[in-house]
């Protein structure tokens, strides 16, 4: 296996493990079938992405496994990339937190129309 395949396998398996943490941890549960949903889609999703790249455009594919603030070099795009990991963090989080404290009620349908846009 060389660099860039064993580069990739584990950053893949860091971020979908990262996903699960944020994703059930902040919920105290692992009954959240919204997040399993989603878990499962986004980490489908960039399975099929990795495999186009790893096929395509190893270049590519090089460059996205160095994501993140520490991957920049210029101190605006630091910050912007900083910025853009909290905001989908938020994202993450801030369900998860709802499901736990029960903020909201969102009937199924909003909740399959919003899993599938």
């Amino acid at each position: 296996m060389n660099i860039l395949a064993g580069r990739t396998i584990l950053g893949f398996a860091q971020l979908s493990v990262f996903l699960g943490v944020v994703l059930f941890v902040p919920a105290w549960t692992l009954d959240f079938w919204q997040a399993w949903v989603y878990l499962f889609t986004f980490v489908g999703a960039s399975a099929l992405i990795t495999v186009y790249l790893w096929n395509y455009d190893r270049k590519l594919l090089e460059s996205r496994v160095k994501a993140g603030p520490g991957a920049e070099k210029e101190k605006s795009q630091k910050l912007i990339q900083l910025l853009a990991s909290l905001a989908f963090l938020g994202t993450l989080v801030l369900p998860s937190l709802d499901r736990h404290f029960h903020w909201s009620d969102v009937p199924l349908v909003f909740v399959i129309l919003g899993d599938t846009w």
